[in-house]
């Protein structure tokens, strides 16, 4: 079979198979995005047509000139700057006369100064127990007394508490103290 020939058949066997699919894309380009655009481009163009037709607007002029836009920015000036203030014109002073003073008829009461109540004497705290302070009970682990001593570390460590004031740490600095020699006694003691 000679090549040429050979070259031609196939191309007509693939002409008549893809042909129904070749049909099919090209109408599909045409009925989806040409046709939708021409359609719109008719619209503008129609549009378009309408807004040059009617009658101009005294809001929009149709030539904006250098003199249309120098007025623009003389009146937007205007609007920015604020007026100046008018001066009022100075009174004369006139000296003060003075009244003369009536006598009360109320009595006075001497002022008596207010005192604060004093707060009451500071009691020492009754003293906790190594075992209350740790939150342990009798006969505890070692693992317990770790255990509670770590939690009660993280709960009042002064780190925690140094953004609320200075009264809040100072209270966290006695608490961890307290903390800290209760678990010295308790910890040769734990079994």
């Amino acid at each position: 079979m000679d090549p040429v020939q050979y070259y031609t058949t196939t191309l007509i066997n693939a002409a008549t198979k893809l042909g129904p699919i070749l049909a099919f894309l090209i109408g599909g380009y045409f009925i989806f995005f040409k046709l939708p655009f021409l359609f719109l481009l008719r619209n503008m163009n129609i549009t378009k047509k309408e807004f040059d037709n009617q009658p101009p607007s005294d809001l929009l002029p149709k030539d904006y000139s250098v003199k249309n836009y120098e007025d623009f920015q003389r009146r937007m000036k205007l609007l920015k700057t604020p007026e100046p203030k008018k001066e009022e014109p100075k009174k004369k002073e006139q000296p003060k006369q003075e009244r003369p003073k009536q006598e009360s008829t109320k009595q006075e009461r001497p002022k008596q100064e207010q005192k604060r109540p004093e707060a009451p004497p500071k009691r020492p705290a009754p003293s906790k127990t190594p075992e209350e302070i740790l939150n342990l009970k009798p006969g505890f682990t070692k693992a317990e007394l770790k255990k509670n001593y770590y939690d009660l570390l993280r709960q009042n460590h002064p780190d925690k508490v140094a953004s609320m004031g200075a009264d809040f740490k100072k209270l966290a600095d006695q608490n961890t103290k307290e903390i800290n020699q209760a678990y010295e006694k308790l910890k040769n003691k734990a079994a």
